[in-house]
C-alpha cells in the first residue's frame, strides 16, 4: 500500500483508511482503551499463540517506552511467580524437616542446648 496517493485500493476499487493502517494492532498499545491487565494477557496470547499477527505488527510503529514496560511488567510478574511459588514450596515441605533428619550434623536437646556429632 506504499506510494498510494488516494485511499482505495487499486485493484478492487474497495475504500479503506491508511491511517488505520499504519497504526498496530499489538493489544498493549491500545491498554488505555481496553485495559491494562487485559492488554497485556492478550498481548501475551498473541506472543505465544497468534505469532503470524503478531509478527505482521512488527512492521508497524511501536513506541520503545511502551514496549520496555510490557518487558518489565513481564519481568516482574515472574519474579513474582518465582518468589510465590518459592514461598509456598518451602511452608508446604515443612522447613523444619530440612533441617532436622540423618544429614544434620548437630542434635538439639531440649533446654535449647545443642551439640554437634562427629559421625
Amino acid at each position: 500500500m506504499q506510494g498510494l496517493d488516494r485511499e482505495q485500493c487499486p485493484e478492487c476499487g474497495e475504500q479503506f483508511d491508511l491511517d488505520k493502517l499504519r497504526v498496530s494492532k499489538i493489544p498493549w498499545m491500545h491498554r488505555s482503551q481496553i485495559g491494562r491487565i487485559r492488554a497485556y494477557w492478550r498481548t501475551v496470547w498473541m506472543v505465544a499463540c497468534r505469532n503470524d499477527r503478531f509478527v505482521r505488527e512488527l512492521n508497524k510503529p511501536v513506541s520503545f517506552r511502551d514496549s520496555q514496560r510490557f518487558r518489565w511488567t513481564t519481568i516482574a510478574l515472574m519474579c513474582f511467580t518465582l518468589v510465590l511459588v518459592t514461598g509456598v514450596s518451602y511452608i508446604l515441605l515443612d522447613s523444619t524437616s530440612l533441617t532436622a533428619g540423618p544429614w544434620s550434623r548437630r542434635d538439639c536437646v531440649p533446654g535449647g542446648r545443642c551439640r554437634w556429632r562427629t559421625c
